[in-house]
């Protein structure tokens, strides 16, 4: 056997649960063997576990650890055979029946050659209750103890033997394997043929009805079968065909024939079904406690059937194998024992998860391993095979997390050039003579795959965004044609931010303080990231590799100067190690505080400025304008000076274009959408813009109270006012008196009212007053949506009647197309006498 792995039990005292003997984690077993009452676990250097030994038995452990080599062991109710690896038969224990082979029936608490066969060299070795077979390297098979039953097979009759005795039924057959029931007795010829003698009560031997077979026969199947291996119970035998497949027969009051009911069979019968009714895998080892069996197929998986602490918890009954689930999570056995009262099963040493499964050639990549069995020792180490080299290095066992971590080496060392990629094996040694391979393979990649572009280069500190990076990732993926293993090979993709001003480390370094952001699927990033350097804070994110390009989601930095908020971007393939040549990043965070103007005439651009807080200058700063037609976008400029954003808002008709060219007045109903963004892909939303056609319609003084307080009068002309319902016939009486006082001159400080269709409330209400060439813009008041109050202003020291024109914007920019005009007196003019009413 000689194998490293995991030695796990089953008993009463586990309720009928596997658990792992921790003690054999990462040491090396010789065998496992025993029967009846106990279990042995040996080592190469002879020392000795038992299971569910007799706890009066105290000498029988000592003894054999001095005889140290040893091959195999197996027990009887009272005695014990040990088989050396240079074929010598040792025997202890009670000699009752002559068990023990050494001629007489007294017993011996220390191993006693067996001289009798001593010129022989012993292949294998079985124990009924109270008799032995041996199998020597030639095929011949020797008997002795109890043979009342017929067990020894001998002659018809030798009731014992006190020294093992040829059978001579063998003569001329070479026999490959030998076993014991408990007072019964089998073999298998090279043919595959199976012969059973004994006690045959239960049907146990497969003959039928036979109660008693003093010498070998043999068993007849139904199909023409070869069988390879056999194992008894108290009463009742399985075999194993070359096949795979497990033919059972005699006693079956627990079900552990395994054939779906409790009833005995005197001939072998198929056992086709696991207790889910699924038809068997195929079958690659059985063995048989006095009223269960185990079996394990070639996935590994091990099965039990019949009654007792079997693996299924509690002591269950089942007539059919199943399939044992609790505590075998990621664990494919390989051999099974068992005693009347114990089970135990052995899983190799499996390496089965890897993480990073890549590197770069410089090496310096901290891998953690998963898999069973794993324990510190002494000699433990990691082997790296890659091309025609060979490379070994140290290993740390890590309890905490049940693993193993390891540097990679540098591959870069070897004297020959090295084809990259280049995938590499890694072997595992926990005793330092046996190696057990990674199921996972590590790539050891290039070190020349850098980022090429970014995009976008700046993102909102708020995150969420795609990020895209592009990088010449050809010699992988020519060298990687599956998706399904490409994928795997970036499963560790990591994405970083590092803030510019401070200094870039060293691609050999590896970052410690984490802030881990969930991106597509946080668990890639992966576990032993915590490492050397103390010095940088990266923001790390994971990735995805699609395309041929990295996928990640930026990620919210915490803490940021907005002073400086330049950042570098770089990327590394294992979770680990940047590419060294990052990509420069900035992250922004705007804030909005005005729109100006928020509206504009549909016929003509209207020039806006934004200003807020955070803005920079960005090269692929946009406006996107949204109407019922779609989406336009419009540039955008930057005023350094100003430190705002300002663009043009394009008249209507280049918006709907000639499709919406006769719904322009729905459009104007509603207010345009305006997004700002710095990247294309993250978008602001700012205040509604309005197309407003508004028209001058005519003009009038405003009536002020005059018992008022120059402070009233004030606050009264500033406040809004609302619209007030009048009769027709008022509002034509009230416009003629308007009118014939707007006859007579008005001079500076007159306060007047604009009236006027389409009017909404803006901060850049603007009236103007127009003398000739001189065009005095004066600030607007917002009444209500029918008029505008201004007050008149300088226009210079006329002493005449002059007439002034006026017009009226809601955005400083754009005015109406119809100008009113007033008569205007200067400040020191002799004021006309108002027009009376005829």
């Amino acid at each position: 056997m000689a194998k490293v792995g995991e030695v796990m039990y089953c008993s009463k005292l586990t309720k009928g649960i596997l658990s792992t003997h921790d003690y054999f984690n990462g040491k090396t077993v010789e065998c496992i063997g025993g029967g009846f009452h106990k279990l042995y676990i040996l080592e190469p250097s002879g020392k000795v576990t038992v299971i569910s030994a007799d706890p009066t038995v105290t000498e029988e452990y000592t003894a054999i650890e001095q005889l140290g080599h040893i091959k195999s062991v197996k027990c009887g109710k009272y005695h014990t055979l040990v088989l050396n690896k240079d074929g010598f038969l040792y025997s202890f224990g009670s000699g009752i029946f002559g068990v023990l082979g050494h001629g007489g029936a007294l017993s011996t608490d220390s191993p006693q050659l067996i001289k009798t066969i001593s010129d022989k060299v012993i292949k294998e070795i079985a124990c009924g209750e109270a008799h032995s077979l041996a199998l020597t390297q030639h095929g011949e098979v020797y008997a002795w103890g109890r043979g009342y039953e017929g067990q020894l097979g001998i002659r018809n009759s030798v009731e014992a033997s006190s020294v093992p005795k040829y059978i001579d039924s063998f003569y001329s057959k070479h026999i490959k394997t030998v076993a014991c029931g408990q007072r019964s007795s089998f073999a298998i010829d090279l043919d595959g043929k199976v012969y059973s003698w004994g006690e045959g009560r239960c049907g146990q031997l497969g003959h039928g009805m036979e109660r008693v077979c003093r010498r070998p026969k043999i068993v007849e199947f139904s199909n023409e079968v070869r069988i390879n291996e056999i194992s008894a119970g108290a009463a009742h035998a399985i075999a194993l065909t070359e096949k795979g497949q497990i033919w059972a027969w005699g006693m079956n009051n627990y079900g552990q024939l395994g054939i779906g009911n409790k009833t005995s069979i005197w001939t072998p019968a198929l056992v086709t079904t696991d207790s889910l009714g699924n038809p068997l895998q195929t079958i690659v080892k059985v063995t048989c406690s006095a009223y269960s069996s185990f079996c394990i197929d070639s996935l590994g998986s091990a099965y039990s059937w019949g009654k007792g602490f079997i693996g299924h918890g509690t002591n269950s009954i089942e007539d059919n194998p199943k399939i044992i689930y609790l505590n075998t999570e990621n664990r494919s056995y390989s051999d099974v024992f068992s005693c009347d009262h114990s089970t135990v099963l052995f899983s190799p040493l499996r390496l089965y998860s890897l993480s990073p499964i890549c590197g770069p050639v410089t090496g310096g990549t901290k891998i953690s391993m998963i898999g069973t069995a794993l324990a510190f020792t002494d000699k433990l180490k990691v082997r790296f095979r890659y091309a025609h080299f060979m490379q070994e290095t140290d290993c740390n066992y890590d309890a905490d997390s049940n693993s193993l971590e390891f540097y990679s080496p540098s591959f870069a060392d070897s004297e020959e050039d090295i084809t990259l990629p280049v995938e590499a094996f890694i072997d595992v040694t926990m005793d330092g003579e046996h190696y057990v391979t990674c199921e996972k393979t590590f790539m050891i990649y290039p070190d020349e795959l850098f980022p090429e572009s970014l995009n976008p280069k700046c993102a909102s500190v708020h995150g969420k965004c795609t990020l895209e990076i592009s990088v010449d990732f050809r010699r992988i993926t020519d060298f990687v044609t599956s998706q399904k293993a490409l994928q795997s090979w970036f499963w560790n993709l990591t994405v970083g931010f590092l803030p510019k001003p401070r200094s870039y480390m060293n691609r050999s370094d590896t970052p410690t303080k984490l802030r881990k952001e969930g991106s597509l699927d946080e668990s890639r990033i992966t576990s032993v990231n915590d490492v050397r350097n103390e010095d940088h804070d990266w923001l790390m994110t994971a990735a995805k590799f699609i395309d041929g390009k990295i996928i990640c989601t930026i990620p919210t930095p915490e803490e940021m100067d907005e002073n400086n908020t330049g950042y570098v971007v770089d990327f590394a393939i294992n979770g680990q190690q940047f590419s060294g040549k990052p990509l420069n990043f900035k992250f922004y965070n705007i804030e909005i505080n005005e729109l100006k103007p928020v509206t504009g005439f549909s016929d003509a651009g209207t020039n806006i400025r934004i200003t807020g807080k955070g803005f920079y200058d960005s090269t692929a700063k946009k406006l996107r304008i949204t109407s019922q037609y779609g989406e336009r976008d419009v540039a955008v400029n930057w005023d350094r000076k100003t430190k705002s954003y300002q663009c043009v808002i394009p008249p209507l008709h280049w918006l709907v274009g000639a499709e919406g060219s006769e719904n322009i007045k729905d459009v104007k109903q509603v207010p345009l959408k305006l997004d700002l963004t710095l990247n294309c892909i993250e978008y602001t939303t700012l205040p509604g813009f309005y197309y407003n056609d508004i028209k001058l319609l005519r003009i009038s003084k405003a009536k002020i109270d005059e018992t008022l307080t120059p402070q009233a009068k004030q606050e009264l002309w500033e406040k809004e006012e609302h619209e007030e319902k009048e009769e027709h016939e008022a509002k034509i009486k009230r416009e003629q008196e308007e009118d014939l006082a707007m006859q007579t001159a008005c001079k500076p400080g007159v306060k007047l009212y604009l009236w006027s269709e389409g009017l909404i409330k803006t901060s850049d209400i603007t009236v103007r007053f127009i003398l000739g060439n001189q065009a005095v813009p004066v600030s607007g008041i917002y009444k209500n949506v029918k008029k505008i109050g201004v007050i008149v202003p300088e226009l210079g020291d006329i002493l005449q009647p002059t007439e002034v024109l006026i017009d009226l914007s809601l955005n400083a920019q754009s005015f109406t197309k119809e100008q009113i005009p007033i008569k205007y007196l200067g400040a020191n003019a002799v004021e006309e006498q108002p027009k009376r009413r005829k």
